[in-house]
């Protein structure tokens, strides 16, 4: 999930598989911008039809048009226009957009009134003309002034996704029922299918799992099935990306499925922490061999322990505890966390050499039993000590994303070809799924596309 940097997201080790591509950008308000695409295709629509004189399809057109425009007016004048005049001194309103709107009401009014008479066929090609003009140079201006400062009203993907999700509240229940359908199928007929994908992943990620569940259904009903099939595949219709908010996140006047709940939150750091669990399952295996006098299986777990202890004592010592004494007073120093790691070597070096010389299975059972208690008792130190900070490393996802992965590039090599293994091997066989996926996930959120491909 993180962004490819090319100054160095791929540790230099790591060769990349070269059709791996860095994901999409996701844009939020590009709803509101391929809404825009949407009507230009019912105005030529529009346009064809006043102009074959056929009044009765011309009418048809308009009156979906009107569901896509004035649901898409009422979210600009009451949540989208007033957040960007309160954060761009009154851009909006400089620039006259809501005056726009108005101007733009008086003329649908008058076009509506001809549609409805059946009247003469030349005053509605004309009527359609001019309003069609006005209303495509209303959309030209709106994206000049607006489209930039999208990416600006919040400094994270989260963050303007929960603004994106305030203009759909405006009015959910006619952005759900009356519009989407008509501006995805719009979209579906004349764009290709990178943008139908963009303008859906842009609802996905301006709703909460419950919100967007009431639209998957919705969305599958209006599209192809082939393009269905596509999305479905790429992730975008599985659950909505925005955590629930008990105070509000969901529209008053939507129904939320009740089969859905929240997302479970990502936490990169998840990674070192479950590795700790690994340890733990080899420890107590280790400890079960040795005490059943197998030399030969305690030395060959032990082997694959350790290559999981090590990798991530380097990646501790060499990443992680750096980054929580810089910003946490010294923390992981005052605690002694790397002298603990140094008596550590010095327990397995000891427990290493017993093990080659397949000497006495009693000496080997103490010093197992010395080593694996004073290691779990280390990695209970750990967690006391580190695990509360890990999530205020950055505050964001992506920047704890990011950090997680300087940590993974101490020794990518070692982590990827000879710890990852035994650490996801292991926490399959003792725990639940949902530990597993946690680690993956967590390995997914601190990696660039071509890094996780």
């Amino acid at each position: 999930k993180l962004p490819e940097d090319p100054a160095g997201a791929a540790p230099a080790a790591a060769a990349p598989a070269p059709e791996a591509a860095a994901p999409p950008v996701v844009r939020p308000f590009a709803y509101m911008r391929m809404t825009h695409e949407a009507i230009r295709h019912g105005l030529k629509e529009l346009v064809a039809k006043a102009e074959g004189g056929d009044v009765a399809a011309a009418e048809a057109t308009f009156s979906e048009l009107m569901t896509i425009v004035e649901v898409h007016m009422k979210m600009e004048d009451s949540g989208f226009f007033p957040v960007l005049n309160e954060m761009f001194d009154g851009v909006a309103a400089k620039e006259n957009l809501g005056g726009e709107h108005e101007e733009d009401v008086k003329q649908t009014e008058a076009l509506r009134a001809a549609l409805a008479d059946k009247g003469d066929p030349e005053l509605i090609k004309s009527k359609v003309s001019e309003w069609s003009k006005s209303h495509l140079e209303h959309l030209e201006h709106e994206e000049k002034v607006i489209m930039a400062l999208t990416e600006k009203i919040a400094p994270t993907l989260e963050g303007r996704g929960r603004a994106m999700n305030k203009v759909l509240r405006v009015d959910w229940e006619g952005f759900k029922d009356r519009q989407m359908g008509p501006v995805l199928r719009r979209l579906e007929a004349e764009k290709p299918y990178g943008g139908l994908k963009m303008t859906v992943e842009a609802l996905q990620h301006s709703t909460t799992a419950s919100e967007y569940a009431a639209l998957v259904p919705l969305i599958k009903s209006c599209l192809k099935p082939e393009n269905v099939a596509k999305l479905e595949s790429e992730g975008v219709l599985s659950d909505g990306k925005l955590p629930e908010d008990p105070a509000g996140a969901a529209p008053a006047a939507a129904a939320p499925a009740p089969e859905a709940a929240a997302p479970p939150v990502v936490r990169p750091f998840a990674y070192m922490r479950m590795t700790h669990e690994a340890i733990r399952h080899g420890l107590k295996e280790l400890v079960a061999k040795a005490e059943g006098g197998d030399v030969a299986a305690a030395e060959a777990t032990f082997s694959e322990l350790m290559t999981i202890v090590e990798v991530h004592m380097k990646m501790e010592d060499s990443g992680f505890f750096p980054v929580l004494n810089e910003m946490f007073d010294g923390v992981a120093a005052k605690e002694n966390l790397g002298g603990e790691h140094e008596e550590d070597v010095k327990q397995t070096e000891a427990l290493r050499a017993a093990l080659a010389d397949k000497g006495d299975p009693e000496l080997i059972k103490s010093k197992v039993s010395e080593w694996s208690k004073s290691h779990l008792e280390h990695l209970e130190h750990e967690e006391k000590v580190i695990m509360a900070l890990t999530e205020k490393i950055a505050p964001t996802l992506e920047g704890r994303g990011r950090a997680m992965n300087k940590v993974l590039r101490v020794d990518w090599e070692g982590f990827k070809d000879r710890q990852m293994g035994p650490v996801l091997r292991r926490l399959e066989a003792e725990k639940p799924y949902g530990g597993l996926k946690m680690t993956v996930e967590a390995l997914q959120h601190s990696t660039t596309a071509s890094e996780y491909a």
